[in-house]
């Protein structure tokens, strides 16, 4: 069931600095190309652009190791640190409302550091 829907930027994968290659492993796009599903058991973070193909990333809460705020220059997001091994490692979600979605998976056992 969804609890709540969250439009914003996403950075993936743990070579983001390495300059530009294969965008399944690692990259980035800007509001509004990403979204933050959450629902009472997971949360899926889709990533769609006309250059990089739609791809969504389910973490179910157990999976979830903690979350946390993350802030680099005028930017803040969510960053998830988890154990899910079919999906990248990093996993930024850029946004505004990074208190209330930290708040909200806080009351569904997710941890917030």
């Amino acid at each position: 069931m969804k609890i709540k829907k969250f439009t914003g930027g996403l950075r993936w994968g743990d070579k983001f600095w390495e300059g530009f290659g294969n965008c399944e492993e690692y990259g980035d796009v800007t509001f509004p190309f990403a979204s933050l599903l959450i629902e009472e058991d997971r949360c899926i973070i889709t990533r769609n652009t006309f250059w990089i193909k739609y791809v969504s990333y389910n973490l179910k809460y157990c999976d979830i190791v903690n979350i946390s705020i993350r802030k680099i220059l005028w930017s803040k997001g969510v960053l998830f640190t988890h154990t899910n091994k079919d999906i990248p490692k990093y996993l930024l979600f850029w946004t505004r409302k990074g208190d209330e979605i930290c708040d909200i998976l806080s009351r569904y056992g997710v941890k917030v550091i």
